[in-house]
């Protein structure tokens, strides 16, 4: 993929934004436990931050060993938090072992949102997003912008009725 530009890398966790697609993609690495599981989580979340995102390539093929027992309950939280912010596809590349395999199976099984789809290779991963409708999602930053203009319109109508008495302001 080109045209990545680096928001997060570490020994464990690498995450990119693709500018050309505007997708999100992470590429995890080495050993994890439940609690760098969680750590990675809560960095990929804040590397959403502000940015409206509808699909996301997560790349576990440099993943070693399984995954800990508890790490689903980590992984649906995560799920919830982008169906939130409005990630509608996602496609996840596994390791080599049939282990992780089978518990990411099961565990996607209940994920209701986003769509979620396992692949083997990132190519096939890229190709299937790439394939995928766009949606679109106002942007964070915009709906920040139309929060504020609402409040001072709130604001200036409640100035307005504390200078005027006796009138009614509609909102």
């Amino acid at each position: 993929m080109e045209d990545l530009r680096c928001l997060l890398a570490t020994s464990n966790l690498e995450v990119y934004h693709d500018a050309v697609r505007e997708w999100l993609y992470t590429r995890w690495l080495g050993r994890h436990t439940e609690a760098s599981i969680q750590q990675a989580i809560e960095s990929i979340c804040i590397c959403m931050h502000g940015r409206p995102y509808t699909k996301v390539l997560s790349d576990h093929s440099g993943f070693v060993g399984e995954w800990p027992a508890n790490a689903p309950w980590a992984m649906e939280s995560y799920f919830n938090y982008l169906a939130a912010q409005g990630v509608a596809h996602f496609a996840w590349v596994y390791n080599e072992s049939r282990h992780n395999l089978t518990t990411m199976q099961q565990m996607l099984s209940r994920v209701t949102q986003p769509a979620v789809a396992i692949f083997q290779d990132v190519a096939s991963a890229y190709e299937w997003l790439r394939r995928c409708p766009a949606v679109i999602v106002q942007s964070l930053v915009e709906s920040n912008k139309m929060v504020s203009q609402e409040k001072s319109a709130v604001d200036s109508a409640a100035s307005l009725h504390r200078t005027m008495p006796g009138r009614i302001v509609a909102l």
